[in-house]
C-alpha cells in the first residue's frame, strides 16, 4: 500500500474512532472525501477530523494552510494522535500559529491551551491500526 493510500485509510480510521467515541449520538459521514465543509456531522454539528502524529517540538497538531478556512469554520475540530490514540478537540477560537515543517508551511495548534481538551482515546486495536498506517518518519521516542 502506498503512502497516499495509507493517509486516506488513516483519515477514514480517524473518523471511525470519533464515531466510536460519540456512540449514541446522531452521526452522519460526509458523502465524499472531498467535502469542503466537514468530515462528519455529530448531532447536527460540522466536525473536521485530523488523524496524525503530534508534533512534539511544539506539543501540537498541524494542518496545511489550505485547510485553514475549513478547520476554523467547523463547529468542532478533532485531532487524533497516531502514536497514542489520544483524541483532542480544539474548540472554535483556539490559538494557532504558523511554522515550517520538513514538508512545508503548516498551521500549528498547541495542545496546551484553554480551548483544546482531551476527549478520550482510541481502542488498543485502533491504535495498533493507526501505527500500522502511519507514514511518519518519527516515533514518540525519537521525536523532532
Amino acid at each position: 500500500m502506498n503512502d497516499d493510500m495509507k493517509k486516506h485509510m488513516m483519515g477514514l480510521l480517524g473518523e471511525r474512532i470519533v464515531a466510536t467515541l460519540y456512540r449514541g449520538h446522531q452521526i452522519e459521514f460526509a458523502e465524499t472525501v472531498f467535502d469542503q465543509h466537514r468530515d462528519l456531522r455529530i448531532d447536527g454539528r460540522n466536525v473536521e477530523v485530523k488523524t496524525q502524529r503530534m508534533w512534539l517540538k511544539h506539543n501540537a497538531f498541524t494542518y496545511r494552510p489550505n485547510q485553514h478556512q475549513k478547520c476554523t469554520s467547523v463547529d468542532q475540530l478533532i485531532f487524533i494522535d497516531t502514536d497514542t490514540g489520544d483524541v483532542y478537540e480544539a474548540s472554535p477560537g483556539y490559538k494557532w500559529f504558523r511554522d515550517v515543517a520538513a514538508h512545508g508551511p503548516m498551521i500549528i495548534v498547541p495542545v496546551e491551551q484553554e480551548l483544546v481538551c482531551r476527549l478520550g482515546r482510541a481502542t488498543a486495536s485502533q491504535v495498533a491500526e493507526l501505527k500500522q498506517l502511519s507514514t511518519s518518519k518519527y516515533s514518540a521516542a525519537g521525536a523532532v
